[in-house]
């Protein structure tokens, strides 16, 4: 009886046993615990970002282990391909906090890359691997031939293969083209719609060619018999895919075919550029012994039957459309004067017969394929101490707007500037002219000159500001918070401020401020109409919206939705410049170089002031 009682009692205290084991276990070192345990799970990774600059990959993440410190975790690149070994492309050391950050050019050209992060610290490494879809496939060259001149003998022709994606609105492409195509993910190529990859067009209607897959695995697009002076535009299909299911980015390039006078000529006899070995040129536009002004052009009356309009007349006495040379984009078909709204004839560089056209060209140059449109251009060098100077005088830096080389150098002026060019490989001798589209990088230069629009910004400066009453467009791209500096994502060179003509049509438009009617190049939604009126809430929103909608996309890069039922801020759109414009709140200077909205509160919409803009 005794020892039932006792059993019963130790059985009684038994939950308090297992009471006072559960709490010693609680108040062991954690570490210690740890330590006994094995690792058994692997890193995670995650990757944040994807993006294309300057023909290099940019990837970043962040890797964590729960148990690991990131200096103990293995993270490496490779490039899985199908013929060969996988390549390990790169090993990526993390950051204290996990985080990590890739960005260089990719040997490997193809999308099928992974990630390998190993646990080192674990008794038996532990990996997992991650795959890298290292964005969209997107053409990485466009290269068409231009004609150069013709054997005079064997009447073959010299041509030169120029790369469309590096320079926009070529001229002189040779009238049997074969266009070829580099894509940066040529693995795509292995599931290529032969139907339609390329789309050959002009305002006739499609061009028909002939499709091709080379040993490079390049697209190769070769037409015959394109009809002279006649500008075409190539597409490259967006909806081929790669095995990722991808889509390609789409590329929309324009391009002028030869004229039959450039074709027919001698190389030495063109119709610009050549004065020096052949001043018959001259004569196509002066008359040594019969004219009516001081500059020798020619009378009036031998340029009014193809244009009654004087300001364009020698221009378009050639630019007609006809096989001697192209028509300008926005020119009347009825030869009627360019619809153009820049009042550019005021111009104190030119009197009223020069015309506006020469505004942006200049016809004494000779077509190079870097200035194929025959840009105004201006130089800036950086002229080297000397010490031989009257006074000792230091050049510094030489604009030719403000002084020409002809002012020291003289007849030595040409031999001068080849010497320059030659001996400044850092490009120290710039020619400056604009560039626009895929060919420009929009950058900023320390100085704060924005290099490839500097045509528009020979005329949208301060200076002419207060001259002319010009609008200063420089100084809002020369601001580096503008959220309109984008790095392109479709392999362009663009990584700055987005170029003006993605917005404006040089050569006229029917919209005011010379705004294009459509607007972007992904998901463009409809036409965008503005003929008359101020710049009020309403038509700011219009215009903002055709890109902020969460579909219409630039260079790869997708304008935020600014939908109020999805974006924070915007559930009362109110003036967009009001939040955008910056200090001015200016519609000119949030279309240029729009801000961060302030984290206040947005004024209710009755309280924003009135600003229109005008003209």
């Amino acid at each position: 009886m005794i020892f039932n009682t006792k059993y019963l009692r130790i059985e009684n205290y038994a939950p308090l046993h297992l009471l006072l084991l559960a709490l010693f276990l609680l108040l062991l070192p954690i570490k210690a615990l740890a330590e006994e345990m094995p690792d058994l799970t692997p890193p995670s990774v995650s990757i944040d970002n994807i993006k294309v600059v300057d023909s290099k990959i940019q990837i970043n993440g962040k890797v964590t282990d729960n148990q690991t410190p990131s200096d103990q975790i293995l993270l490496e690149l490779y490039a899985k391909t199908a013929d060969a070994p996988d390549q390990l492309i790169k090993s990526i050391p993390p950051a204290g906090d996990g985080t990590w950050i890739f960005s260089e050019a990719i040997p490997y050209e193809g999308n099928k890359l992974y990630l390998k992060a190993t646990d080192k610290a674990a008794p038996t490494p532990n990996t997992i691997e991650v795959p890298v879809d290292n964005s969209r496939p997107y053409v990485k060259s466009l290269l068409i031939p231009v004609y150069l001149s013709k054997d005079v003998t064997t009447k073959a022709e010299n041509v030169k293969h120029v790369d469309l994606l590096k320079t926009d609105d070529m001229t002189r492409v040779a009238l049997n083209p074969t266009i070829t195509i580099d894509l940066f993910d040529n693995d795509v190529i292995d599931n290529l719609n032969f139907n339609n990859p390329i789309t050959v067009f002009s305002k006739n209607g499609p061009v028909n060619g002939t499709l091709a897959i080379n040993a490079q695995k390049q697209i190769v697009y070769t037409l015959n018999n394109l009809i002279p002076s006649t500008t075409y535009y190539i597409i490259f299909n967006s909806s081929l895919k790669d095995d990722a299911g991808n889509s390609a980015y789409p590329i929309i390039k324009k391009y002028t075919t030869v004229s039959s006078t450039v074709y027919n000529a001698e190389w030495d006899n063109q119709p610009h550029g050549f004065y020096t070995t052949n001043v018959n040129t001259c004569g196509n536009c002066h008359s040594t012994h019969v004219s009516d002004n001081v500059k020798l052009e020619k009378p009036k009356k031998d340029y009014q039957p193809k244009n009654s309009n004087l300001e364009n007349s020698y221009c378009m006495a050639c630019h007609d459309g006809t096989t001697v040379a192209p028509l300008p984009y926005f020119f009347n078909s009825e030869n009627k004067p360019i619809v153009s709204k820049h009042e550019v004839q005021t111009n104190p560089e030119h009197t009223v017969n020069s015309g506006s056209c020469t505004s942006c060209h200049n016809p004494h140059l000779t077509w190079t394929e870097h200035n194929p449109n025959l840009f105004k251009d201006h130089f800036v060098y950086q002229h080297e101490d000397r010490t031989d100077y009257p006074e000792g005088e230091k050049i510094g830096e030489v604009d030719s707007r403000i002084k020409l080389c002809e002012t020291c150098h003289g007849t030595e002026t040409v031999a001068k500037k080849d010497e320059a060019i030659a001996k400044t490989r850092d490009e120290a001798y710039k020619v400056l002219h604009y560039r626009k589209s895929t060919a420009a990088k929009g950058s900023i230069s320390e100085t704060g000159k924005v290099e490839d629009y500097d045509l528009c910004f020979s005329c949208h400066n301060s200076q002419k500001e207060t001259e002319k009453g010009i609008a200063d467009i420089l100084k809002y791209y020369q601001q580096t918070d503008s959220k309109h500096i984008i790095t392109a994502a479709d392999g362009s060179l663009l990584n700055g401020s987005i170029p003006c003509a993605e917005c404006h049509e040089t050569h006229g438009s029917s919209n005011l401020k010379l705004l294009k009617g459509k607007l972007g190049h992904e998901g463009q939604e409809t036409e965008f109409v503005f003929n008359q009126g101020n710049w009020d809430k309403n038509s700011e929103q219009e215009f903002c919206l055709k890109c902020h909608n969460g579909k219409t996309a630039i260079y790869g890069v997708t304008g935020k939705s600014l939908d109020p039922l999805s974006s924070s801020g915007h559930a009362i759109l109110g003036r967009c410049s009001s939040c955008h414009g910056g200090q001015s709140e200016s519609f000119t200077e949030s279309a240029h170089a729009p801000k961060a909205a302030p984290k206040t509160a947005s004024e209710p919409e009755d309280s924003i002031p009135s600003s229109p803009e005008t003209e």
